[in-house]
């Protein structure tokens, strides 16, 4: 289960990390 949460905050982080390159990009 711990394995599970850290590779979800990883995804998860990647994500936001990704989406605010895009947003930044598109501003």
């Amino acid at each position: 289960m711990s394995s599970y949460s850290w590779l979800l905050a990883f995804v998860f982080l990647d994500l936001c990390q990704q989406l605010f390159c895009v947003t930044g990009v598109s501003s």
